[in-house]
């Protein structure tokens, strides 16, 4: 019997840490800096701080189709690549 190649692809959440230093002359005026520059690059679309980041994969959780509004699994044909199924299509 012949076997054959396929491969799942499935859409997950994963929460990410930056680990960064704030110049300020007290605690408070420090955290007053990070929430404003937070909110300001959040509503620019682009939340980052220069410094390390970490990816936390013990916070990996799955997304629903439902949830995600499109397929979050799909399967693929190895050799062509093709997508065969998406759970989107039975929703």
């Amino acid at each position: 019997m012949k076997k054959f190649k396929f491969y799942l692809d499935r859409k997950v959440t994963v929460w990410e840490r930056d680990i960064f230093e704030i110049e300020a002359e007290s605690k408070k005026e420090a955290k007053s800096k990070v929430i404003e520059e937070a909110k300001t690059n959040l509503h620019q679309g682009q939340l980052e701080f220069e410094g390390e980041t970490e990816t936390l994969y013990d916070t990996q959780d799955f997304i629903e189709a439902k949830e995600n509004q499109a397929a979050t699994v799909e399967i693929y044909d190895d050799e062509t690549n093709e997508t065969i199924w998406q759970n989107w299509e039975d929703m």
